[in-house]
């Protein structure tokens, strides 16, 4: 073969290499394009918590909207079964991984497992280290917002020293941050408030005997504000049951579920605020982070979520 023939069928044979990675890399682009066929793994905390039914409905509906295959495992407030769920996860074909830890320091060694699989692990509320993304909120001002709701029903309607109940959950260390929010800002709006005790729940089961055993032991108190929504329903459910609900008696919560926003604006509602995170939004946007991520990569800001005060009467 000539020289000139030779130099020929190496060029054809680059530029067709060169065509084939051309339209491969173009294929590639297309995909990260559309979202649409990809597979998501997602473990939140608790589905009887009204906020993560109300987070999992709006990533449910953005899935949805994008051609996502969105699978969802429930915690069920046991750290053991979600830790169980995502290792099996990460065994299986997923295109992403989820998770609103119960836990986080023990889904750590998750986080690089998915990481040595290629599979990006990201993590809406307790942050994860090591994650590729985190949707997140700084606790200490979020129960600061409840925690003013709650003074300043003290300071306008009941005697300044009134007693008060705080429902935190202290395995969390986010909400034990949580927790000394509501109390900072309880004694901002209302410096001479008495918090009696703090108790630990974050279902409407949990709240409802925490508080009714608080009540025995402290039959005076008026006013209860909670680390979320599902605790401050159950503690309503108990001081119903137990009788001691007056016009002035106050409960205040965090996460403003649609749930606690109707019982709010029922008639005789002990339920005086909470704040709201918008959780079906947040949803949305979880399921957007993964998407930016699979494209993008890991992201080194948290995302924020916005934080707004619901008062009583509106204001």
């Amino acid at each position: 073969m000539s020289y000139s023939r030779l130099l020929k069928s190496a060029v054809c044979i680059f530029l067709s290499v060169f065509l084939v990675s051309l339209l491969s890399s173009c294929e590639k682009k297309e995909q990260q394009k559309s979202p649409e066929g990809l597979q998501f793994f997602y473990s939140p905390m608790d589905l009887s918590n009204p906020y993560f039914r109300t987070l999992t409905n709006g990533m449910k509906d953005r899935a949805n909207e994008l051609g996502i295959r969105l699978t969802i495992s429930d915690g069920e407030s046991r750290p053991d079964k979600q830790i169980q769920d995502l290792d099996r996860a990460l065994e299986e074909y997923y295109d992403l991984v989820i998770c609103s830890p119960l836990q986080p320091a023990d889904c750590i060694p998750l986080v690089k497992k998915a990481r040595e699989a290629g599979i990006p692990f990201i993590n809406p509320n307790q942050t994860i280290p090591g994650s590729d993304a985190h949707i997140n909120l700084d606790d200490f001002s979020y129960g600061r917002l409840g925690g003013v709701i709650a003074g300043t029903w003290i300071s306008e309607m009941l005697p300044p020293d009134s007693k008060v109940l705080i429902i935190g959950y202290t395995p969390m260390e986010a909400l034990q941050h949580r927790s000394r929010g509501i109390k900072a800002g309880i004694l901002e709006k209302a410096p001479e408030a008495v918090i009696v005790e703090e108790v630990s729940a974050l279902t409407p089961e949990a709240g409802m005997v925490e508080t009714e055993k608080a009540l025995q032991r402290h039959q005076d108190i008026r006013v209860i504000a909670a680390v979320n929504d599902a605790a401050a329903l159950g503690a309503m459910t108990a001081v119903n049951s137990l009788g001691i609900g007056t016009e002035n008696f106050c409960i205040v919560g965090l996460d403003a579920t649609s749930e606690y926003l109707q019982r709010m604006d029922s008639p005789g509602s002990l339920l005086r605020g909470t704040v709201d995170i918008n959780p079906y939004g947040t949803g949305k946007t979880v399921i957007d982070t993964a998407i930016r991520v699979l494209r993008e990569g890991p992201l080194e800001e948290t995302v924020s979520i916005d934080m707004t005060p619901v008062f009583w009467d509106g204001r």
